[in-house]
């Protein structure tokens, strides 16, 4: 009973947990409560909402639309949600607790693997892995507040699952269900495409023996992609999103790698008993594929993250970036697994104790160090933020977002033009023109280089995604009548640029915040 069962208690404390979260995280504004997600998750909202509202996939509401999500599954996943009878205050409250539908059914597919796949009978070794996993706060915040990672972490276990299962049976309807969790994964993000190469790699001594099947595994996989890549060159008229032209385009591989490197480390070295055990584990297990696989694509992403220059939000203090942490369900595997197997030879009493100590302590270290429990300062800081005692890590700027697009909406009709630098809450709540100060959904300042010298300063000042921007385009060209923000970090000559232009197009200082045109009128469509 207990074997079968004790996933509910641990989703039910999920699901508690993720509740309070998620009300941590709202705001109350003149009365109404009020739910959002972080910033790139809203970009996606707001693409799904502009859909639904005649728009197109247009962040923008006006001219040529723009690829400025990386994630076409999960944005049109949102879609639905806006049709939705409720306010839009309360949208993103629905949306988050589809998230943590996610973060449930990750711990369910955990658990299959272990007692399904890898045979693993004794129940603490599972229990530990699974309330492991369910208890990431890095894994957890990043879900609920709208990111990829959550079906990222689900995708791969569903991946590994069937990858499991056609090894042992090799029937080919564990390869095409194999397939259609790699189609899901490449639409859900391109970065996900080394999963995808990865899976094929090891997968390749039989697809070349059975080339009928290969082939249609390939189609399944690939067709989708193939599909969606044919729809992004006629609607969006570009090969890749513009977000990777605004993060990767221009911008150095050294700085890029300098930058990440920076962060990984601090985040990485606590973890070094982890690094420790993983080679050790594999011993046991280097007769099995599956955790031979899940070791390279640990290896894989986290040289991914490197590559990419790490992630935007590195000082937000929760404890890894959306790059490292969908690298942590591997980890639990291989260790659950591998400890499993080195006792699994032991007889007697003692045997019986280690087969449940050894791979149950492992998971735990996981737990323990990931979330900053345990054999590291700011000890105190790290339970509260585990206990989410204060509202979550961005949960302020992104209330005082959603006023300024709602004071946006008092000021300016919807024929008006606003040029902002937050795309998210902005975009979202704003029923006017937008511009994107920041180029993420324009494509003219993405394709552009830095706009100051990234080696003149420290590793840590480059921020990805936040690089590029072009005031003689966004002022002279969009001519918005208002600019409500504006971006101009490390570089006084982009201040002095921006000052010159917006006295020369006639734009005074605006009394809420921001400039207005002198001649400024208020349109509605």
């Amino acid at each position: 009973m207990v074997s079968r069962f004790y996933l509910v208690p641990l989703l039910l404390l999920l699901a508690i947990w993720s509740g309070h979260f998620i009300q941590q995280g709202s705001f109350d504004i003149d009365g109404e409560r009020y739910y959002s997600l972080f910033d790139d998750g809203m970009i996606s909202m707001t693409y799904a909402k502009n859909l639904t509202q005649g728009h197109g996939l247009n962040w923008a509401k006006f001219g040529d639309p723009v690829e400025g999500f990386s994630s076409p599954l999960w944005t049109f996943l949102m879609v639905p949600f806006q049709l939705l009878p409720i306010a839009w205050s309360k949208v993103s409250l629905v949306f988050a607790i589809f998230c943590a539908g996610i973060l449930g059914l990750n711990i369910v597919v955990l658990n299959r693997i272990l007692h399904l796949r890898l045979g693993i009978e004794s129940v603490l070794p599972r229990i530990a892995a699974t309330f492991s996993l369910a208890f990431l706060y890095p894994l957890n915040f990043w879900s609920l507040v709208g990111m990829e990672c959550g079906p990222q972490v689900l995708l791969f276990l569903l991946g590994i699952d069937q990858f499991l299962a056609f090894e042992a049976q090799h029937q080919t309807k564990h390869l095409h269900r194999l397939g259609l969790v790699l189609a899901a994964a490449l639409l859900l993000r391109m970065d996900m495409v080394f999963f995808v190469g990865l899976t094929i790699l090891f997968l390749a001594p039989w697809l070349i023996r059975h080339r009928k099947e290969a082939l249609k595994f390939l189609l399944i996989a690939g067709g989708p992609m193939a599909i969606y890549l044919v729809f992004r060159l006629v609607y969006f008229h570009d090969f890749f999103p513009n977000t990777y032209y605004l993060k990767l385009y221009k911008i150095p591989l050294d700085i890029r790698i300098d930058r990440a490197w920076f962060h990984f480390k601090v985040w990485a070295e606590p973890l070094w008993l982890v690094w420790v055990l993983l080679p050790l584990m594999m011993i046991p297990l280097r007769k099995n594929k599956a955790m031979w696989l899940s070791l390279a694509l640990i290896v894989t992403y986290l040289a991914y993250n490197l590559y990419a220059g790490g992630d935007a939000w590195e000082e937000s203090g929760v404890g890894a970036n959306r790059f490292t942490i969908i690298t942590l369900p591997w980890v639990l595997l291989i260790l659950t697994a591998g400890g499993y197997e080195w006792t699994k030879r032991l007889k007697g009493a003692t045997g019986m104790v280690l087969k449940n100590a050894l791979p149950t302590l492992a998971s735990l270290l996981v737990f323990v160090l990931i979330n900053g429990l345990m054999f590291v300062g700011k000890f105190d800081a790290h339970w509260q933020r585990f206990w989410v005692k204060e509202p979550p890590y961005n949960s302020q700027y992104q209330m005082w977002n959603v006023m300024k697009a709602l004071e946006v909406n008092r000021s300016f009709g919807t024929a008006n033009r606003v040029a902002v630098v937050q795309a998210g809450d902005l975009g979202y709540f704003s029923n006017c023109e937008l511009v994107d100060v920041l180029g993420y959904n324009n494509r003219e300042i993405a394709r552009l280089a830095p706009y100051w010298d990234l080696r003149s300063t420290p590793a840590d000042f480059y921020i990805p995604g936040h690089t590029k921007v072009d005031y003689r385009h966004v002022i002279a060209d969009l001519q918005p009548d208002c600019l409500l923000d504006r971006w101009l970090r490390h570089s006084p000559s982009i201040a002095y640029e921006c000052d010159s232009l917006l006295l020369a197009h006639d734009y005074a200082p605006r009394p809420q915040g921001g400039w207005l045109k002198k001649d400024f009128v208020r349109r509605d469509k």
